[in-house]
């Protein structure tokens, strides 16, 4: 099968497998696995910040972060989040958000940034009628707009203005590093306006498992409380902590072979069913396509694809999601674009 239906499904590496096998390991529920020791430090310093915890996956490390820093009820106000309509920590994270004590909103943000005069308008203080408004969590590179990376100034503008006005800022970072290699701005200025940042090992960086969480010392701490209560402080960790640094160090430069492929695909497709893609909105390695001008809907086209060897995926009724990842071979691309022909020809 040829899978295109996301980055995650990668395959350790034969240096990720032998690192697993060699990690020096420690119980890191009392802190003492020197190869997850040594990852955080490295981390944190990757990302500017004063610290940093390895959690089992992106999710949970975007909500230990949130919950570290929303503050919970104070004085008995309750306190709320702020996000885009399309953030990934609100539609595609299993609602971990209600586990919180804080009121999600999402607002409309251009190109995945909630603009910051809108913003400001929007901070509340909190009273007896309306939650204060405690964090604000941006996504990079979005993943429902298809990855693009967002533009820096709007997002420094937008995070300055919550900051100013004492809301922290989260940044969703699981494909933070396709967005390095994309602008050529490094992470720690990716990370630099934000309070928290999350990273993820097992996207494109190709490691099986693992997530990153890194901020101030506080804030980290009070994330591992809350990664100890969701069941996530785990024990000789170590073996994932190693297969994650081999992606941290070899990952980045497949980034780019992923990214130059994503941008073939939508060429490709542009030309050949005009309208499906806007090449000029693929930045990095997810390409949406619409299924208008294929004639084919995507919860059809799907399963019909899939039956013919090629797993994609339908991010909604009108568009279908294709994502390149490290393990593509060189002529899957290819492959992937006159199979899908052929299948629309068969369907329409």
């Amino acid at each position: 099968m040829l899978d295109l239906r996301s980055d995650t499904g990668t395959r350790p590496s034969p240096a990720m497998r032998r690192a697993m096998a060699e990690a020096e390991v420690g119980d890191d529920v009392y802190g003492d696995d020197p190869t997850v020791n040594d990852l955080q430090r490295a981390c944190a310093a990757l990302l500017g910040k004063e610290a940093a915890l390895f959690v089992p996956s992106g999710s949970m490390g975007n909500l230990v972060a949130i919950a570290a820093q929303s503050g919970g009820r104070r004085d008995g106000v309750a306190v709320e989040l702020l996000c885009d309509t399309d953030a990934h920590v609100l539609n595609h994270e299993g609602g971990g958000l209600g586990l919180l004590p804080l009121t999600p909103c999402a607002l409309p943000a251009p190109g995945g940034v909630v603009p910051a005069d809108v913003l400001a308008a929007r901070i509340r203080a909190g009273d007896d009628h309306a939650p204060r408004t405690a964090l604000l969590s941006v996504e990079i590179t979005h993943t429902s707009l298809g990855g693009t990376v967002p533009d820096r100034a709007a997002y420094a503008a937008t995070a300055e203005a919550a900051r100013e006005r004492g809301v922290a800022v989260h940044v969703d970072g699981a494909r933070l590093f396709n967005a390095v290699v994309a602008s050529g701005v490094s992470a720690a200025q990716w990370a630099g306006p934000a309070d928290t940042v999350s990273i993820c090992f097992s996207k494109g960086l190709g490691a099986p498992a693992g997530a990153m969480v890194a901020g101030s010392a506080e804030v980290v701490e009070r994330a591992r409380l809350w990664r100890k209560r969701l069941g996530g402080a785990m024990r000789q960790t170590g073996v994932l902590a190693a297969a994650a640094a081999v992606a941290l160090d070899e990952g980045p430069a497949h980034l780019a072979e992923d990214h130059v492929r994503a941008a073939w695909l939508a060429t490709t497709l542009a030309e050949r069913f005009p309208g499906s893609v806007d090449p000029a909105d693929v930045h990095t390695n997810i390409v949406h396509v619409a299924c208008g001008p294929l004639g084919v809907p995507a919860p059809v086209l799907v399963p019909a694809l899939t039956a013919r060897g090629l797993l994609t995926k339908a991010y909604d009724d009108r568009t279908l999601r294709l994502v390149t990842h490290r393990d593509l071979a060189p002529g899957d691309p290819a492959a992937a674009v006159d199979l899908l022909t052929r299948v629309i020809g068969e369907l329409t």
